[in-house]
């Protein structure tokens, strides 16, 4: 009888452990359905931009702002934007959880606002600041942070790292127009290879008249030029910070 009272006790105490547990440390199930990201622009555009893009690196947010949301405003109905998770996280740690908030923000309908306020809290990125802005967003804080702690959206940021390796790409950001490799992502190079596809000159901006004056100023500023040390640019075609 002894022995059968032992056995109870640790059924019991084993069964409080999963109790305890199940209310209190289990993630919840999620069981949203994987959302397509919303593309920008036309989807039956003539111009196909794909990025693959880190949301810590300084550079992607650069190229985002003064380029990309630039030319989708002047090309509303050339452009089909398509975006791609690439986190280096050799370089950025919180990339790879700000990809995940990213596509936890979409099951509920918010991808590029999301993507907009990380961008603009780029500098302190936490998992804090990540739950913060879903917050300040006004989505289900429930199901974000139970689609967030589960890491239940993590298959896709590595599949589109898998899909960039494939391409080649090795640092952010990598721009693709048409299939094709984009050599510099500024906005005005950016421009003119949508221009050159769409079949328009791009304008170019008119020469600046030099007076006189200026022009027995410049020897001298360029003598002064001349001794400061190139420490070059950095590279357009595809670079991570």
């Amino acid at each position: 009888m002894k022995i059968k009272k032992k056995y109870l006790y640790t059924f019991l105490f084993f069964l409080g452990i999963a109790l305890i547990w199940f209310f209190f440390f289990r993630t919840p199930a999620y069981d949203l359905p994987v959302q397509i990201k919303p593309l920008l622009g036309n989807a039956d555009a003539p111009v196909d931009i794909v990025e693959f893009s880190d949301l810590q690196c300084p550079y992607c947010k650069q190229a985002h702002e003064e380029a990309l949301r630039p030319l989708i405003r002047e090309y509303p109905d050339e452009i089909k934007f398509t975006f791609r998770h690439f986190p280096i996280s050799s370089v950025h740690p919180m990339a790879f959880k700000a990809a995940e908030a990213s596509e936890c923000a979409n099951d509920q309908g918010k991808f590029w606002e999301y993507v907009d306020a990380v961008y603009a809290n780029q500098d302190k990125l936490s998992l804090s600041t990540l739950r913060m802005i879903a917050k300040n967003m006004a989505l289900d804080l429930d199901l974000f942070n139970t689609c967030f702690d589960s890491g239940v959206r993590a298959q896709i940021v590595q599949m589109e790292q898998r899909m960039g390796n494939q391409q080649g790409v090795s640092s952010t950001p990598t721009f693709f127009v048409n299939g094709e490799l984009l050599a510099d992502w500024r906005y005005p190079s950016f421009k003119a290879k949508i221009d050159s596809i769409l079949g328009k000159k791009t304008e170019e901006l008119p020469e600046e008249k030099i007076t006189e004056q200026e022009k027995k100023i410049i020897p001298e500023e360029k003598k002064e030029e001349d001794n400061t040390p190139d420490v070059g640019q950095p590279n357009l075609l595809a670079v991570t910070r």
